[in-house]
């Protein structure tokens, strides 16, 4: 023998068929039921508020920088070299450097006599990259104009 049992209904299929039972034998739900259904549009609605509320602050919310430097904000800096150094025998010199003229120039050096593989040391300054010579310190021939490559995040 078979039993049919009514499982409990949820609470908007329940608020569903009250709707229909009163359009379709038009009697007025009881107090109860109609607060009841009041009652569950008001937790709906808050709770989309809410979200909506939520997500709309999330949205307006500004994110800082973590990368501003202490020259007004800007991460990269026009000139490309921190510093252009060689080494003088025992000693080292500093080069001049013209970002105007595009030139890297040093003094006349007392210790070294083979001008064809000087250590040359570039200090880059941040957004800056050394292309050519491929090394931050690399052995370089100064008896003839060297070019020298700079990549500005990642272009020439």
């Amino acid at each position: 023998m078979y039993c049919f049992e009514q499982k409990p209904q949820k609470k908007h299929t329940q608020i569903k068929y009250l709707l229909i039972r009163q359009i379709e034998t038009d009697e007025k739900p009881k107090h109860n039921q109609l607060s009841n259904l009041k009652i569950f549009i008001m937790k709906r609605f808050f709770s989309l508020m809410t979200l909506f509320l939520a997500g709309g602050a999330l949205l307006m919310t500004s994110c800082s920088s973590d990368d501003d430097d202490d020259n007004g904000g800007s991460t990269t800096s026009k000139a490309p070299f921190a510093s252009v150094t060689a080494k003088d025998g025992a000693s080292t010199m500093t080069a001049t450097v013209d970002d105007t003229e595009k030139t890297i120039k040093f003094g006349e050096f007392q210790n070294t006599k083979d001008m064809s593989a000087v250590e040359v040391t570039f200090k880059m300054n941040k957004g800056h990259i050394l292309k050519t010579p491929a090394n931050l310190t690399s052995n370089v021939n100064l008896t003839v104009p060297y070019k020298v490559v700079v990549l500005l995040n990642g272009k020439t």
